[in-house]
């Protein structure tokens, strides 16, 4: 063999030796894998109530590949591969979940193919409604003439969708279909795309005789002119609207067209107020909610003119809406329709008063308030303290004395709640009155606008009343004032006051009210005054002192309770001395049992009993439980004691579950009432319960 010859030879060797090993090559990169076999099967024989793990797995690692475009394109043919095994359902429908997440057009053949199998038609869907691409559209559209009814109602949604703008014209023609499941949802699918082809469409068949067809046509007809608008195109969109709303549509449709009318409208204002004229009842109540939609500077006397006509729901919504824009230049229409003889228009009225009245509605609200009853006259009222402007304070205040007395009694009661302190001078003569309802407005409202600069001034009514009755009303009044501002050396003038020569009656009202000031001067003479031998002098200081907003002066109450001879005097001191004893929270609840059996040794009645059982009752110690043991079954008390055993013993129990116990189960063994026996006998369940748990522990 010639050199040349062995030469050749060798290289035909080298290079069939070079192309078997990029075949190899080839053939090994066509098989590269990102996801692992034994990740593909783990999934593989998932099915429904299994547990998911490994598909969570599975999905974060497509996530993770996700993230970088070659390991994104590999992951894809991964997962077509896994889609051609004999893997169970389940576990395809979850890979096609995550095609919908990485897929490309190199998805398109392999779940095209599942699309036409019924049985995979619905996981395939899945995955292509949501890959990019209008290689996606063009291939589902080719397979629309072929596919199965099913399949060809699931690539129509696929297509809706993803508003294929490429599918437009074949769903127009499958708008023609004699299936009338396909053709209602080509008409479905022509809605959600809602561009201006889909629009031609649908307006050929606008008046099918398919009634549920034409129903679905009418519809996307709409969101066809709905999508206009959004896309600035108004002028068209109107004309559809027109269109529409002139044909023999439902009311529902008919309104919904009907608000796109006005959107739409060059003169909205104009458009509305024709048509409110116009329309029938029923869809007047959607152009009346258009007009809070005008610009603030839109004149509404010619809506306002309307109201007389209008059935009486219209009538309300209409004045809401005037409520709601405060033009006063719809005011004498509404005061025309206040004197409907419907309860609601006119309460609607009063409402819209309140936001555009003035100072010449006064007496009419006022009368309103006074003969009529109930939400109308509570409306009246409301709309009496809402009423702004500058002159609205003075002339309520000039009005009183010009009014009968029922309309005074409104009036003043609008002083109270409008605050209006200048009206202090001009009310204060209706005390002197023998109308008991003008002399409690006037108190109430007295309370409501005073201070404490106004106190010489009440304290002079309490000395000018004649009779006890009177004087205490007077007396509530400035104890609520007081309260008001606490701490405030508000009791400089009352000891002021005190100190002058007025009667014990007018000085046991001030000692009284001393109790509501809290400061220091008159704790001071509080403790001086009880311990006069004058009665009236005594209790009144007692009562002042149970009148402190604090436990400061327990100590007082005590010694005068264990101290007194005068059994009126005991049980005033009693009452105060019990109140404070919860009052106080630097007692221990040992202390508090201790001071409560005090108060046990000096009750007389049954009430004083109660209220320092009570109190036991309310404090978590086992000398509560101790101390109640001598008045079980005392019929006065018993309700009192049987509850205050069970209230106790459930807040201890997890403290001292045993011991809780043996106190339940003496208590039972004495008391016999069915009530208490059901009840204890489930605390001892809950205690066995509790000790269980405590000792597995």
């Amino acid at each position: 063999m010639s050199m040349k010859a062995l030469n050749n030879k060798i290289i035909r060797k080298y290079f069939i030796l070079f192309i078997s090993l990029l075949f190899l090559t080839l053939q090994s990169c066509s098989s590269v894998k990102v996801i692992s076999d034994e990740s593909f099967n783990e999934i593989s024989t998932y099915e429904i109530g299994q547990d998911r793990s490994n598909l969570t797995k599975f999905s974060q690692l497509v996530d993770s590949l996700s993230k970088g475009k070659e390991n994104r394109a590999i992951a894809e043919e991964n997962i077509l591969d896994f889609l051609k095994t004999d893997a169970t359902f389940e576990s395809k429908q979850f890979a096609c979940r995550e095609l919908r997440i990485i897929g490309s057009k190199k998805s398109v053949p392999v779940l095209s193919e599942m699309l036409l199998e019924e049985k995979t038609t619905n996981i395939a869907k899945y995955a292509l409604e949501n890959i990019p691409g209008k290689v996606i559209d063009e291939t589902l559209i080719k397979m629309l003439p072929k596919a199965s009814k099913k399949v060809k109602l699931g690539i129509i949604n696929i297509l809706a969708v993803r508003k294929s703008e490429l599918s437009v014209s074949s769903f127009g023609d499958l708008l023609k279909s004699k299936d009338s499941d396909i053709s209602i949802t080509a008409a479905s699918a022509l809605g959600k795309i809602a561009n201006k082809e889909c629009a031609r469409f649908l307006r050929k068949s606008l008046n099918t005789s398919n009634i549920p067809l034409r129903n679905v046509v009418l519809d996307s007809y709409l969101l066809c002119a709905d999508e206009l608008v959004k896309n600035n195109d108004s002028i068209e969109a109107n004309k559809m609207y027109s269109n529409l709303y002139n044909n023999n549509i439902p009311l529902n449709l008919k309104q919904a067209t009907l608000v796109g009318l006005i959107n739409t409208s060059k003169n909205k204002s104009k458009e509305i107020l024709n048509r409110i004229t116009n329309e029938p009842n029923e869809l007047k109540f959607i152009l009346i909610s258009k007009i809070r939609e005008l610009p603030q500077n839109i004149n509404l006397t010619n809506y306002a003119k309307l109201l007389p006509s209008l059935q009486p729901a219209n009538q309300i919504q209409l004045l809401s809406v005037f409520e709601d824009r405060k033009d006063k230049s719809v005011k004498p229409f509404v005061l025309e329709i206040l004197k409907s003889n419907i309860k609601e228009v006119r309460i609607a009225s009063i409402r819209t008063l309140a936001n555009i009245g003035d100072e010449t509605d006064i007496i009419r609200l006022a009368t309103v308030a006074a003969n009529q009853s109930g939400d109308e006259a509570n409306y009246a009222r409301s709309a009496l303290n809402l009423l702004n402007g500058a002159k609205i304070n003075n002339t309520i205040v000039t009005s009183i004395a010009q009014s009968e007395n029922e309309i005074k009694i409104e009036l003043i009661k609008t002083v109270g709640t409008r605050n209006i302190k200048s009206a202090l001078n001009n009310i204060i003569e209706y005390l002197n009155l023998d109308d008991k309802k003008l002399k409690s407005e006037t108190l109430t409202s007295i309370a409501e606008i005073s201070g404490i600069e106004e106190l010489p001034i009440l304290l002079n009514i309490i000395s000018a009343q004649k009779n006890n009755s009177d004087r205490r009303k007077v007396e509530r009044t400035i104890s609520k004032v007081l309260a008001k501002f606490p701490n405030q050396n508000s009791s400089e003038p009352l000891i002021k006051t005190l100190n002058s020569k007025i009667d014990n009656d007018s000085k046991s009202s001030l000692l009284r009210l001393l109790g509501y000031t809290g400061d220091a001067n008159a704790l001071q003479v509080l403790r001086e005054k009880i311990k006069s031998n004058d009665e009236q002098i005594k209790i009144a200081s007692i009562k002042g002192l149970s009148n402190w907003a604090s436990a400061e002066p327990l100590n007082d109450l005590k010694q005068c309770t264990i101290s007194a001879k005068n059994e009126k005097v005991k049980s005033t001191a009693l009452k105060g001395y019990t109140k404070f004893i919860a009052m106080n929270n630097r007692l221990t609840d040992v202390e508090k049992v201790d001071l409560y059996k005090i108060s046990l040794q000096h009750a007389k009645t049954s009430n004083e009993r109660n209220v320092a059982l009570d109190g036991i009752g309310h404090t978590d110690c086992f000398e509560s439980l101790e101390t109640v043991k001598s008045y079980i079954n005392q019929p006065d008390v018993k309700q009192t004691v049987d509850d205050a055993i069970n209230r106790v013993s459930w807040h201890l129990h997890q403290n001292d579950p045993e011991r809780v116990k043996g106190y339940v189960q003496w208590f039972l063994s004495k008391i016999k009432d069915e009530r208490f026996q059901i009840k204890n006998n489930e605390l001892i369940n809950v205690i066995d319960r509790f000790v269980t748990s405590r000792d597995a522990k």
